[in-house]
């Protein structure tokens, strides 16, 4: 048995023999009780920290085990995305913790929601796949709100945040997940929700306060006034929470919530409705300019990388929460983590609207189109000051980073060949001009780059929760084998949704189904015609055998026990067991797909040019689907090309960078995945360093990745193909 595989089978096995609990948590204080108050929370939530620091250091002696370090720079990461609920169900025995009611009533008779229940995947679940996770490449992980949830199977509903929900599984089994993942090089980054609160038993007083839309805009405007100007104290408008017996101790106060109600349409607006209102009726809104909120919120936090050695957190909608509020988190947060020897903690923000808006949340925390900063912001900065700018790998107060939704989209419609859309779009996320013209910054880009962060940093993808899956709209491999190239060998850090890999495509099978009645079987026939955007379930597959909500893949096997198609199934099927990880169909590591985006991984880690400067284009054809251009680092450079269309097109010349190639002259540039293909540097028409091929024919929805003859590392059998340095 390998070395590092030896020593993960010993890790796991001391687990099977002991059990590390955390101190026990004193009772729990509720901000409202006059007897106890804010002051008490405040304590409870330092002593709770300081008992997690406790907790772990017991669990480091018995087992030898630190703190994991982070990465001197995050942008060199493979990012793998779980919907917990949907990836493996390692533990059967939770899954009937904390459902629906709805599910409870419908799960033995007739499935109706069956596609919106809980389906039993956990934490433990995705232990048990680290070892096929590592075998891919990736190098951390992004799994979805594990918090306890008012019992939403995604769990972007948190109630609890001092507890997990017990559908995922135990404190020890984060931990355990954290430090097996650990074992072998993975990060975990904990998605969490900075914007709400969910409870079952709590509403608004509608005699005291009814809703009125008219109070609704007054609410969120002056709550706007108080972030951006003089605060006044008057809030005109807001209304009376009537909390639950359920509702969450410490967070159990009229001032820790805007109560300006919920307004259809403001989940997806900008500026005061989008920032103070409730996101839904469901969803109580934090009043985020609470200095008291504020701290217990960031001590909550501090305890899950105290407890569980977590790496970094994604702030869930954070566009709905004040920049006060980021920029006060993040700090502290950083800090705290840098003080326990995680001197570069990672705190990645989902922000969906203009690049200027974006910028407030993000680095330096300055809009430079947007006005400023908000008074909140100025006022706070000065306090956090000395914190943040002294910060050893992350020198601001803002996020470390943002999705980069602009040019996700763009290379998702790109590749898809969406009528209209070229590879001219993707090249202008970057640079403004023509075709190759690579000397004028687009004003997006540019505004980022001002804001103080490293954008390398910033996150790409072509699916997520909350996208359909590429296949879903487009059924075509090559097409999504070509967005991979792209996706893989840009800019920023590439992010996998669970089930790319295995070629998952949200196609539904209604062949094999449990569902009899036929009122629910066209209410999910409905669900599966339905390719929107906000039909999360359609593209929240089922990734394990024991899954009701089986869906389709691109991937075909002969063999039936490995095809997921054959096996896709709707309904609970009694007596199917989970198969060994070694023999399970979800993990297939045989087929095709699974070994393109391996060796585009792997590729990508190689070469240090593919995570290096932004991308320098060669071609990118308004009339066409050719799309070529260079990353480099240092001395090396790496030259893509890849074709979006179904069309051949045959290159002759391709420039290259002048500054890495003076000295390259008649040495040859090899293509990693095909080493038939490449090309010869020669002095260009312009007197530059360019590429001369010979009969090179770039196909349709191809990938290529030229490099260096003399960079290239020896031919490896196991990735079948060049990797590079």
């Amino acid at each position: 048995m390998p070395k590092n595989k030896l020593k993960y089978s010993k890790f796991l096995l001391l687990f099977g023999v002991m059990l590390t609990i955390a101190p026990t948590d004193t009772l729990v204080p509720s901000a409202e009780n006059p007897k106890e108050g804010v002051a008490a929370v405040m304590t409870w939530s330092r002593d709770r920290v300081k008992n997690a620091e406790a907790s772990f250091q017991s669990f480091a002696k018995i087992t030898k085990n630190k703190r994991l370090a982070s990465p001197n720079t995050w942008a060199k990461e493979i990012v793998y995305q779980i919907v917990v609920d949907r990836f493996n169900d390692g533990d059967p025995t939770n899954n009937q913790n904390n459902i629906e009611n709805f599910q409870s009533e419908h799960q033995s008779n007739d499935l109706e929601g069956i596609n919106n229940y809980h389906h039993g995947g956990d934490l433990k679940g995705i232990t048990e796949r680290l070892g096929y996770l590592s075998k891919l490449g990736v190098t951390s992980l992004w799994i979805t709100p594990i918090l306890k949830s008012s019992s939403s199977y995604h769990g972007y509903c948190t109630q609890n945040f001092a507890e997990l929900d017990p559908a995922f599984g135990t404190k020890n089994d984060l931990r355990q997940l954290v430090t097996a993942a650990h074992q072998l090089g993975i990060k975990v980054i904990l998605d969490i929700v900075v914007n709400h609160i969910c409870d079952n038993n709590t509403d608004y007083n509608d005699h005291a306060t009814p809703f009125n839309s008219a109070f609704f805009n007054l609410c969120v405007s002056d709550l706007g006034q108080e972030e951006w100007n003089n605060p006044t104290g008057l809030v005109r408008g807001q209304r009376e929470l009537e909390f639950g017996p359920t509702f969450f101790k410490p967070l159990r106060n009229q001032t820790f919530y805007n109560r300006c109600g919920h307004l259809d349409g403001t989940s997806k607006a900008f500026g005061p409705p989008a920032i103070f209102g409730d996101f839904s009726s469901s969803m109580f809104d934090f009043n985020t300019l609470n200095g008291d909120f504020q701290a217990i919120f960031i001590e909550l936090h501090k305890y899950w990388i105290a407890y569980a050695d977590v790496d970094g957190f994604r702030l869930d909608a954070a566009k709905h929460v004040t920049p006060d509020f980021v920029g006060k988190f993040s700090t502290e947060i950083r800090s705290y983590a840098e003080s326990i020897g995680k001197k570069n903690f990672f705190i990645i923000g989902e922000i969906v609207g203009r690049t200027d808006y974006v910028a407030l949340y993000l680095g330096d925390m300055y809009s430079e189109n947007g006005g400023g900063r908000p008074l909140t912001v100025s006022e706070m900065l000065p306090k956090i000051e000395k914190t943040a700018w002294s910060h050893a790998y992350f020198p601001h107060p803002g996020l470390n980073a943002i999705y980069d939704f602009g040019h996700s989209h763009r290379m998702r419609s790109v590749f898809q060949e969406e009528q209209g859309l070229s590879p001219l779009n993707i090249k202008n996320w970057f640079w403004k001009g023509d075709e190759v013209t690579n000397d004028n910054v687009s004003d997006p880009f540019l505004t980022l780059v001002k804001s103080g962060s490293d954008t390398a940093t910033n996150w790409n993808l072509i699916e997520i929760h909350d996208w359909p899956r590429f296949l879903t709209i487009t059924h075509d491999e090559w097409k999504f084998r070509a967005a991979l190239g792209y996706l893989f060998t840009t800019h920023g850090v590439p992010i996998i949704y669970y089930g790319m890999e295995q070629g998952l495509d949200g196609m539904c099978n209604f062949n094999q189904t449990e569902v009899k009645d036929p009122r629910v079987r066209n209410q999910l026939e409905g669900v599966c015609r339905d390719t929107s955007y906000d039909n999360h379930t359609r593209y929240r597959q089922d990734m394990f055998i024991t899954g009701p909500w089986r869906l389709g893949s691109i991937v075909r096997s002969s063999n039936l026990a490995y095809d997921v198609n054959h096996l896709a199934h709707i309904g609970y099927q009694p007596g199917v067991k989970a198969p060994a990880v070694n023999n399970d169909p979800y993990l297939n590591t045989k087929h095709d797909l699974y070994n393109y985006m391996r060796k585009l991984i792997a590729i990508r880690k190689s070469c240090s040019a593919l995570s290096g400067s932004v991308p320098y284009f060669r071609v990118a054809n308004k009339e066409s689907g050719l799309l070529a251009f260079s990353r480099v680092s240092g001395s090396s450079e790496a030259l893509v090309v890849l074709n979006s269309s179904g069309k051949t097109f045959d290159i002759t010349d391709l420039k290259i960078t002048p500054e890495v190639n003076g000295a390259n002259f008649n040495k040859s540039y090899v293509n990693l995945l095909n080493a038939k293909e490449r090309g010869t540097v020669v002095h260009g028409w312009d007197e530059s360093p360019h590429l001369s091929f010979k009969g090179y024919q770039v196909l349709p929805h191809s990938v290529a990745i030229f490099v260096l003859e003399d960079n290239m590392q020896p031919f490896n059998k196991d990735l079948d193909t060049y990797l590079c340095i």
